[in-house]
């Protein structure tokens, strides 16, 4: 079992991330595939979330890419399913909220930024959880491996400090 919490001094501190190492499970007996289950305890989610914002021309969803989709929306997270086929490159876009990005097994890549540089990215056989703790700059991936390059991007939406309004009974 890991555990992964902000630091007393970080700006982000409004996640905990936690994730089991055992592997897939099926959940229900009728299901028919395996399933990973990942816990984010978003610590204001007793608070009202921010305004909604404009995002940026840039923003990934903004792009219109059709390998670029978003599979849960609410007011506190946004899940992308971002998909990048063999030999190709995403469409140079930027991320607007801090992030938990989840593969399950990554082909090697390269991260494009725009002034030429190129961050090379090997290939992951397993699980990777990782956390980007502010917004990303503009940047494409290029899939540089022989099998589609699929993660997951759950987006963690700013919160006002004002609490919710809690139900009377």
């Amino acid at each position: 079992f890991f555990e992964q919490t902000s630091g007393r001094d970080e700006p982000w501190k409004a996640v905990k991330i936690r994730w089991s190492e055992g592997g897939p499970s099926k959940g229900f007996d009728s299901s028919d595939h395996d399933r990973h289950n990942l816990l984010i305890e978003l610590k204001n989610v007793d608070c009202q979330p921010a305004l909604a914002a404009d995002l940026p021309a840039t923003d990934a969803v903004n792009i219109h890419d059709p390998n670029i989709s978003v599979v849960l929306e609410n007011a506190y997270v946004r899940v992308l399913s971002i998909r990048t086929p063999p030999g190709e490159k995403d469409p140079w876009h930027t991320h607007t909220w801090p992030a938990v990005v989840v593969h399950f097994g990554m082909p090697a890549s390269q991260r494009l930024l725009p002034d030429g540089k190129k961050i090379p990215q090997a290939e992951v056989k397993g699980l990777r959880v990782t956390f980007d703790a502010s917004s990303q700059p503009l940047h494409s991936i290029e899939n540089l491996g022989s099998v589609l390059n699929q993660g997951y991007r759950i987006e963690i939406k700013p919160t006002t400090k004002v609490p919710v309004a809690k139900l009377v009974r």
